[in-house]
């Protein structure tokens, strides 16, 4: 599942509903025709099959934890425009409300697949996305960070013995899906066994690039 974030100065959050049942938020999930940090942009358009269904909240991807809440969207000439409700009775609900109004949270995410046909490869790299299947959106903490990512993957990426090791690190360490790591270690098989230091700097470089592919990293 491929994350994209849109930092909280592109937003424009606006709060209400203190009072209510559930504290309320509306603004952008995304903005249209922006190139995020891999050179991908998503077009308007791709988020129609989207308008008016409700959605599952998280906050930082955390696809394991209950949702701290809902949102539903549509489209306009900016961007895809959701209107949120974050749970009161959550354990999380009023620390997360407060730190989006006072701009602690830098901003909202959205987590979706793409299937064939929904984007073209950019000459110089990068999706043109017209259409995605949105599974969830989140309120994060820091964008993500493709630096930071390689650097926790190199630093534990030597202790990985078997395949298995790999597909686990990849599902707990990388947030893949069960068949994206599948797909990841099975791609890892066909690579030639090389003993150069220099051979093997390459490889664990291309399989850095592969896992980023595989998350749709910004």
């Amino acid at each position: 599942m491929y994350q994209k974030d849109n930092p909280i100065n592109q937003c424009n959050l606006k709060f209400d509903g203190e009072d209510q049942d559930n504290y309320k938020f509306s603004g952008y999930l995304t903005a249209f025709d922006s190139n995020d940090n891999v050179n991908d942009t998503i077009r308007k358009g791709a988020f129609i099959a989207a308008e008016g269904k409700s959605f599952p909240l998280f906050v930082n991807h955390s696809h394991k934890e209950i949702p701290i809440g809902s949102f539903s969207g549509k489209e306009d000439d900016f961007g895809f425009f959701i209107e949120a409700e974050i749970n009161k009775d959550h354990h999380l609900g009023k620390s997360v409300y407060t730190a989006l109004k006072r701009g602690d949270i830098k901003g909202l995410s959205q987590g979706f697949t793409l299937k064939k046909g929904d984007f073209e490869e950019k000459s110089e790299g990068g999706k043109d996305i017209k259409n995605l299947s949105l599974m969830e959106g989140s309120v994060v903490t820091f964008p993500c960070e493709e630096k930071a990512q390689i650097t926790a993957v190199k630093h534990d990426i030597d202790q990985l013995s078997e395949l298995k090791d790999c597909e686990n690190y990849l599902r707990d360490a990388c947030g893949l899906s069960r068949s994206m790591a599948r797909a990841f270690v099975s791609h890892v098989k066909a690579f030639p066994v090389r003993d150069a230091q220099e051979d093997r700097d390459e490889i664990s470089k291309s399989i850095l690039q592969a896992i980023n592919q595989l998350k749709g990293i910004i």
